[in-house]
């Protein structure tokens, strides 16, 4: 199983990603020096990760230079510099050799976590533009309802989303700059995210009924978008860019589940 060490420890010591039924801990980083190498090896856990193999992940340059040094290990785990040190390159070619099946499911994984080359690029500022637009001449809200976590593709086959799936996937990498764009936003007066959300969960309930899932994410999103082109703070945003805003928006609605249906009935808290 992999296991993100992220996921449940901010910059965990020693690694970002480990394999339990391949027993191998990887570090991931854009630097590389053998003073960067030898400090992951010093932090992992030598009582979690006996038997495992190290692996450096270098993501940005090559590791030649690298893979010629010596470090000081641990007895139980396993790290030889000429192989364990790896960089895109290096894996590029590893995956060009796999079988189809393994071929595939990078493609997934790819498609999945990567935004596509011909997505418009967006900033926080367009993102800023957009979020004042939609926020202009509504009325105002208490404080905000915040879901419990849930599984994003478990809500998607719930709610028979599939031909959004890709969308919700592309878009949801986003989520980040937007959450910083309300964070700027919120003060003892109005909080944006909140009007925004509520508004879109108000259409969503206006238009339940009236459309299948598909369509009915296609409406909220049009809608939506007449509502900022509408909105004189978003006359200087090119129009492809306000898209990608308005559908960066639209899925961290679907993510807050502030629009369609929570696929275990979870209940909502204050923020």
């Amino acid at each position: 199983m992999n296991q993100n060490m992220n996921q449940w420890n901010q910059n965990a010591a020693g690694g970002d990603l480990w394999y339990d039924d391949g027993k191998i801990v990887i570090q991931v980083s854009s630097t590389a020096t053998k003073d960067k190498i030898q400090s992951s090896i010093d932090k992992l856990s030598a009582e979690q990760f006996a038997g495992y193999r190290f692996k450096f992940l270098r993501i940005d340059g090559d590791v030649k230079k690298l893979r010629k040094e010596s470090f000081n290990t641990h007895d139980d785990i396993a790290f030889d510099p000429s192989v364990d040190i790896i960089d895109i390159s290096t894996l590029l070619k590893d995956i060009a050799h796999l079988g189809i099946d393994s071929l595939i499911k990078v493609y997934e994984l790819c498609v999945k976590e990567i935004i596509p080359l011909d997505t418009p690029k967006i900033t926080e500022t367009d993102l800023a533009i957009v979020v004042k637009a939609l926020a202009t001449n509504v009325k105002d809200w208490s404080k905000e309802r915040r879901p419990i976590e849930f599984d994003v593709e478990k809500k998607i086959d719930f709610n028979h989303l599939e031909g959004k799936k890709r969308l919700i996937n592309d878009y949801k990498l986003y989520i980040g700059k937007l959450n910083a764009v309300y964070g700027e936003f919120v003060d003892n007066a109005t909080d944006y995210s909140f009007i925004i959300l509520q508004n879109l969960s108000d259409m969503y309930s206006r238009y339940l009924g009236q459309y299948e899932s598909n369509a009915l994410f296609d409406k909220i999103v049009d809608e939506t978008r007449v509502v900022a082109l509408n909105s004189r703070s978003a006359e200087d945003i090119p129009v492809d860019r306000l898209n990608v805003c308005i559908n960066v928006i639209v899925v961290d609605a679907f993510i807050r589940c502030r629009i369609f249906e929570d696929p275990e009935g979870y209940s909502y808290v204050d923020a």
